[in-house]
């Protein structure tokens, strides 16, 4: 989900967005997405409390499912050069964040290619009484979008671990030309001391 695109002539005009996503799930049982913001500081927890305000902001740039129910963490890690590490934590909760995948959908969609697509530009705010529905900017993971989305950080999250190993053409082959797969293309080499702790563990 990008705020500027070549390829679109229409863009998400909003620059602020979390950095990661967080996908949990019970075996049998829907997953469940957390959109997550960080920020750190050499500073005060005054400096912190800035910076979880402004986390905030950045969380509210992606909502997954209906408008306004999507729960976040919010971090702000105070680095002090005297006292020790602090790490301020905010939770906003809510009901949504949920992926509810049709019953039936075969487990090996999860491996299909990835579109280049977003989800809806701008998030949806629905009417409340004499007041009318409208959009703010960001953007909005619909029901329509939730497979979609899955297998986008399915994706993501297996192309961080080849690209970590150091295979680039396995990263390419998982991220699109938006996402960077370019980059990754032509070269791989082995890490060591991660081939010799994953093969400990396949033992």
């Amino acid at each position: 989900m990008t705020s500027r695109d070549k390829a679109k002539t229409k863009t998400v005009d909003y620059h602020y967005r979390p950095q990661f996503f967080a996908e949990v799930w019970k075996p049998g049982e829907s997953s469940r997405v957390f959109p997550i913001a960080c920020k750190g500081n050499h500073s005060d927890r005054q400096k912190a409390y800035g910076q979880l305000a402004s986390a905030a902001v950045h969380a509210d740039g992606v909502h997954i499912g209906a408008w306004n129910e999507t729960p976040a963490p919010l971090f702000s890690t105070e680095i002090s050069l005297g006292d020790p590490l602090t790490v301020h934590a905010l939770h906003a909760d809510g009901p949504g964040g949920w992926l509810h995948i049709p019953d039936g959908t075969p487990a090996t969609d999860i491996g299909l290619p990835l579109e280049n697509k977003n989800p809806t530009i701008d998030i949806v705010k629905p009417s409340k009484g004499k007041d009318p529905g409208s959009s703010e900017p960001g953007c909005q993971v619909r029901p329509d979008d939730y497979q979609w989305f899955q297998r986008a950080l399915a994706r993501v999250g297996a192309a961080g671990l080849t690209a970590f190993a150091g295979d680039g053409e396995s990263t390419a082959a998982l991220l699109t030309t938006r996402q960077g797969s370019d980059f990754f293309q032509g070269f791989a080499h082995v890490n060591l001391n991660t081939a010799s702790l994953c093969g400990d563990r396949l033992q």
